[in-house]
């Protein structure tokens, strides 16, 4: 064909291809509506030397006239030809004043197999909503004004527009001498998101004369924990200051322990200590009624396989959360089985089957419903619908195979089932028991009592003078089970690790502090906490609900932690224990309440339809996997998701004017059963063969298997004169994933 002849070709098919193209704008169905094109036989080289496919320039004007663009409206920043995906392709990117654009087409006929669209960066932040905004000094004003303050009280410390989780506010900071505040308001119509207000600390003290030096400091915690320097090796000896105290922070290790000190830098009083035993170097061998043949039988016998029939490729004894057990793995032809097998009465704590992928194409259409595939699952499971909760639900593409995720519990067992969407085969299913199913838990020598004993009497105190917290019965990284303690005295705060095998101390700490000055207990109850709480926000107990309430202490002073909040708000508090004083608070309008405060004038049914419209998609064409209100630079918009058979899109639609802001559309990746490997020579056949070159011709630098995206991959480099060629090929395929010549 001569050069006039190809050139008349091209811009016939140009021509032809616009015409299309031009009846619509952004991501349109046709190209979409097929599946992926066979890969070409030509290659890059082909393209580029021979001219064959339809050209650069056709590719250009093609994805121009795709977007409904002429070239005088468009600048290009890329225009090339390689492989993406292992498919030869066209890229063409370019950009308008407004957007830029992103477009992938196949070489032969120019078909669309991936095209976006997206929204250049605006130079201003946009946060109207159709009201008129508010001035920087009126958001002051409005933040001096709830807080019972004059601008001459304060002094400003933060005052501006700025962005907090996708939507544009005022962030506005002031000080007094006692206090600092922090207020972000929205910008649209001054509401207040969220206030905070928070003591300053008192002026840091000077340090004594003289303080304890490293040397003095170490001996005090020695003697403490009556060891000598001998048996001790020192990790970290530091000073520094909490809560304006002078202290060392001291760490040290023997052969049998690990010590943490903070003592006073001053007095060298023991301010807090903790001692945590070296952990054991290996695990005890298993002692259970169950060998190991005898759990993989079971196993075997609940798969009903033979041994004959699958792979053994895991068969060990392990800890989880202190219950030894086999973890078991086996493989067939038809999938991969995991089980976990009780060493003590062989009972199956966990297993989990994962089938082998069938061919995409077999799967790929969506007849079943929801509800058909829940049945599914129950009758694989054997249970009935009144015997489950289900907790899942959902519909999904996986490399491009439509498929459920169904999950439901028992009172005895958590499953997880995946269903194809196209037959109700069971892709994969796992079943763990509950810890509700474990009717006859291990027997503990101790008892809660005698660990509470255990750990006073390691604390030298009597059980009048200490409140228990907390006392819980645990595991713990295969060591035997365990009591957690917590208790209090006047004096300071005490947590023990005691063994419920025979009551030895495992691990402690005590931070000592009095629960306030007069070492008295507190004067305000958590009641009355949570009433000044109340009080302050001026609301009632039967309007919030309190998410927290908990006694604290900060520099020996107590203090109640109180939270609660709203259907519209969250509160925190800060409370004194001794004087009910308020001494530190905050409030924050939750996300959801600031987008509901907010109107705007497309509904999600709205979005959906703008999108659809715009990709020339019918409702009954398309399942929607994701629809969600966002904020993006302080602009209201719905994110998108949908998809059809043969493709996957992507849409931001204004939720004030329905206008698409951006959006995407790309072809499913078509994927079969990977069956045999390659060999190296076959691989670098087809590599010399593809370069047009032979053996003996090239000089080769680099011969590897290596991975590429996931994918076994050989890789050649190879020289020919001067010119240096790179050559990736699939391992299983023989396709060519990568070709570069440098010359």
């Amino acid at each position: 064909m001569n050069y006039k002849n190809k050139q008349i070709l091209n811009l016939a098919i140009c021509c032809l291809t616009a015409a299309v193209c031009l009846c619509f704008t952004g991501c349109k169905n046709g190209p979409f509506v097929k599946g992926p094109s066979a890969t070409p036989t030509l290659s890059p080289y082909a393209l580029l030397q021979n001219d064959d496919g339809i050209g650069i320039d056709v590719a250009k004007e093609l994805a121009v006239a795709y977007a409904g663009l002429s070239a005088s409206d468009v600048i290009y920043t890329k225009a090339d030809i390689s492989y993406i995906r292992g498919v030869i392709t066209y890229r063409v990117n370019f950009t308008t004043d407004t957007h830029q654009y992103i477009c992938e087409l196949a070489p032969v006929d120019g078909a669309m197999k991936k095209y976006s669209m997206e929204p250049l960066a605006a130079s201003e932040p946009e946060h109207g909503t159709g009201t008129e905004p508010i001035t920087l000094e009126e958001a002051k004003n409005t933040a001096l004004s709830h807080a019972g303050l004059t601008a001459s009280e304060v002094t400003f410390t933060k005052e501006k527009l700025d962005y907090n989780d996708g939507m544009v506010e005022y962030e506005v900071a002031f000080t007094t001498d006692t206090a600092r505040y922090e207020y972000d308001l929205n910008p649209d119509n001054g509401l207040i998101l969220g206030h905070s207000m928070k003591p300053l600390p008192a002026m840091e003290p000077e340090s004594p004369e003289s303080l304890l030096t490293p040397d003095e400091a170490r001996a005090a915690v020695l003697s403490h924990a009556s060891l000598t320097a001998s048996g001790v090796t020192f990790g970290r000896t530091e000073l520094d200051y909490h809560n304006n105290r002078p202290e060392y922070e001291i760490k040290f290790t023997t052969d049998t322990g690990r010590y943490h000190y903070s003592i006073s830098a001053d007095t060298g009083k023991v301010l807090e200590y903790s001692m945590n035993p070296v952990t054991p170097t290996a695990l005890p061998s298993p002692t259970g009624a169950v060998t190991l043949e005898e759990a993989k039988s079971r196993a075997l016998s609940h798969a009903g396989l033979a041994a004959s029939a699958v792979t053994f490729v895991k068969t060990e004894f392990e800890y989880d959360d202190g219950k030894p057990e086999y973890e078991i793995e086996f493989i067939t032809n038809a999938g991969k089985y995991e089980y976990d097998i009780g060493t003590d009465t062989g009972l199956i704590l966990k297993y989990s089957v994962k089938a082998a992928k069938p061919s995409t194409a077999a799967t790929q259409a969506r007849t079943l419903t929801m509800d058909e595939a829940k049945k599914a699952a129950l009758s694989h499971a054997g249970l009935a619908a009144s015997e489950v909760t289900f907790t899942e639900a959902e519909f999904e593409y996986d490399d491009g195979r439509a498929e459920y995720e169904i999950e439901f519990v028992t009172s005895t067992g958590e499953y997880e089932y995946t269903i194809g969407a196209g037959n109700g085969t069971v892709l994969e299913y796992s079943m763990e028991l509950s810890e509700t199913a474990f009717s006859d838990p291990q027997i503990h020598t101790i008892t809660e009592e005698e660990a509470k004993k255990a750990a006073l009497s390691h604390a030298g105190l009597s059980a009048a003078k200490a409140v228990f917290t907390k006392v819980e019965l645990r595991q713990e990284n295969g060591r035997a089970e365990k009591y957690e303690l917590t208790f209090t005295t006047d004096t300071g705060r005490y947590h023990y690790d005691i063994s419920a095998e025979d009551g030895r101390v495992l691990g402690y700490s005590i931070k000592q502090e009095p629960v306030t000055s007069s070492g008295k207990a507190p004067a305000i109850t958590a009641d009355k906490a949570k009433a000044a709480a109340l009080s302050h926000a001026g609301l009632a107990a039967s309007e919030v609900t309190f998410t927290k309430t908990e006694l604290d202490y900060d520099d020996g002073n107590a203090e109640y932690e109180i939270e609660f909040v709203t259907d519209i708000s969250e509160y925190d508090y800060t409370i004194s224990a001794a004087t009910g004083r308020i001494l530190e608070y905050s409030t924050e309008l939750i996300k959801r309440a600031v987008q509901g405060l907010q109107t705007h004038a497309i509904t999600t049914e709205e979005a959906q339809n703008a999108a659809l419209a715009h990709a020339e998609l019918a409702a009954s064409e398309v399942t929607f996997t994701s629809i969600e209100l966002d904020y993006d630079n302080g602009r209201a918009e719905y994110e998108l998701e949908f998809a059809t058979e043969n493709c996957d899109y992507e849409y931001k639609i204004s939720a004030d004017t329905g206008e698409v802001l951006a959006c995407s559309a790309e072809v499913k990746k078509s994927t079969g059963l990977r069956k045999k490997t390659i060999t190296a020579e076959e691989a670098k056949e087809i590599a010399l063969s593809y370069a047009n070159l032979t053996a003996p011709e090239v000089e080769f630098v680099t011969e590897l298997f290596t991975f590429h995206n996931g994918k076994s991959t050989y890789r050649f480099e190879f020289y020919l004169g001067r010119k240096e060629h790179d050559i990736t090929i699939d391992a299983v395929t023989g396709r060519i994933i990568i070709a570069e010549i440098d010359p």
